[in-house]
């Protein structure tokens, strides 16, 4: 009885430590602000790869997965089915989970010794000693991993949203081209059939000897030139549907079509407000997310430089004494002890500190490098989307109804018989050039609009974006 209850006063104390231990430990491992940003910013987002592998068949083609021919329908097949973008939001959420390791204290310690010679005491023969020990590192070396963690996470999202406009961005341009060259196809196949036509009727004014041997040869060696660049062009279209099955992460075996144009994009530019979004891009904000990582990290590594303590807990199990009429006897031993580490090496962890310090200041300097590079991309690509308007409306309006007028007129008077074959060659080759360059044109605007996007880091047709005049407008 008295053993028993002997245990009991010792053991309740033992209790109330291992408790108080264990609230200490629970308060030193509290989730942090920035831990509890990241997660909802992760949580906030539906992940759209999800099911991405049941989706897929064995040999890696998506199922009833397959675009409309719009622009619209394959930026949202990208943004299901792109590897690319599916590897980076993975990496984004594994950086949320390390937050919580980052702020872990280290496992507690059980250990148990087994007396194999007992020691004898006045209260009877020690047998057996069960520790606990729990180590406490300085408060703030928890908090700042865990923020250097959080910041990381933060740099990954910048990281993926970024890279989901830049392939949104990839996605048109490969688009846009596709329509360059299949509407350019159409139209040197509307300029075929006016050949075979001008043969065919060539070939009878030539037994008449109405024309020479020559004029016809020249229709000739126009049409077999004409036909040598339809399957250039197809080639070409091929080429560039691959690539975009590459950029949309879709298989080479799923067709492409293309049914959208490109808009009219008269909307006037508010480049004040287009500046501060380009400052403001997820990639442009990486790199000072990066930044703070780092000066948490060095927070992280400063902390080292302080004591960490260990709290322990140690019960010795007492045997009963063979002396009779001993006070406390069998009554088990119970300790409770403390340590304190003692950091030597402070220039070591000083020069860590200085090393992530340095660090943090390289990303901040990357981030300006950054936004000088994509200010100038910017107004290098309005002075192309400038230069492209003016000439689609030069083109529209002026050169290609010229051209048209003068190919009428031409072919008028070929049909009068007041005309030849080489200026109704010369007059159609004149219009097709034009019409050649306007589709061009309008490809390269299309193209530009989509890298300008790019810049900006989302649509540019809001009211935040546009205004009644453009300062640079010529």
């Amino acid at each position: 009885m008295a053993k028993r209850q002997n245990q009991e006063g010792n053991i309740a104390p033992a209790s109330k430590l291992v408790i108080l231990a264990m609230l200490a430990g629970a308060g030193f491992g509290c989730a942090t602000m920035n831990e509890n940003t990241a997660r909802r910013e992760l949580d906030s987002r539906k992940n759209p790869f999800a099911g991405s592998e049941s989706r897929r068949e064995n040999d890696g083609k998506a199922s009833n997965e397959v675009p409309d021919g719009t622009l619209e329908s394959y930026v949202a097949y990208t943004m299901r089915n792109s590897p690319e973008l599916e590897a980076l939001f993975e990496r984004w959420q594994a950086g949320v989970n390390r937050i919580a390791q980052a702020r872990r204290l280290p496992d507690p310690v059980i250990s148990y010794s087994f007396y194999v010679s007992n020691v004898e005491t006045r209260v009877g023969p020690q047998r057996h000693r069960l520790s606990l020990k729990q180590s406490f590192p300085w408060p703030t070396r928890l908090s700042a991993g865990a923020n250097a963690a959080a910041a990381r996470a933060q740099a990954l999202q910048r990281q993926f949203d970024a890279r989901a406009i830049a392939i949104q961005a990839a996605v048109e341009e490969k688009y846009w081209s596709l329509w360059g060259i299949q509407t350019v196809r159409k139209v040197h196949e509307e300029h075929l059939t006016i050949l075979k036509g001008l043969s065919e009727s060539a070939g009878g004014l030539l037994m008449t000897g109405q024309i020479e041997l020559a004029d016809q040869q020249q229709i000739d060696l126009t049409t077999a030139r004409t036909e040598d660049l339809l399957y250039a062009l197809d080639e070409q279209a091929a080429e560039v549907r691959a690539l975009l099955r590459g950029v949309i992460g879709a298989p080479q075996s799923m067709p492409v079509t293309v049914v959208s144009s490109p808009a009219a994009r008269d909307v006037a530019i508010n480049e004040r407000q287009l500046l501060v979004f380009v400052r403001s891009h997820p990639f442009i904000n990486s790199f000072e997310e990066l930044a703070r990582a780092s000066e948490a990290a060095a927070e992280q590594e400063r902390a080292s430089r302080f004591p960490s303590f260990s709290l322990g807990v140690d019960w010795i199990e007492t045997g009963e004494t063979s002396m009779p009429d001993v006070p406390d006897s069998g009554k088990d031993a119970f300790l409770v002890g403390a340590s304190v580490s003692v950091p030597l090496w402070q220039q070591n962890y000083k020069e860590g500190v200085e090393a992530h310090r340095s660090e943090s200041r390289a990303y901040r300097a990357d981030g300006r490098a950054a936004v000088d590079r994509a200010v100038a991309e910017f107004h290098a690509v309005r002075a192309k989307i400038r230069d492209a308007k003016r000439r689609m409306i030069l083109y529209e309006t002026t050169l290609v109804p010229q051209a048209e007028s003068v190919f009428e007129s031409v072919l008028g008077a070929y049909v009068s018989g007041r005309g030849g074959i080489a200026a109704i060659l010369l007059a159609q080759r004149d219009l097709l050039d034009l019409k050649v360059q306007l589709i061009d044109i309008q490809t390269a605007h299309a193209r530009s609009w989509a890298t300008l996007e790019n810049l900006v880091g989302h649509d540019i047709t809001s009211d935040s974006t546009t205004k009644k005049q453009d300062p640079e407008a010529r």
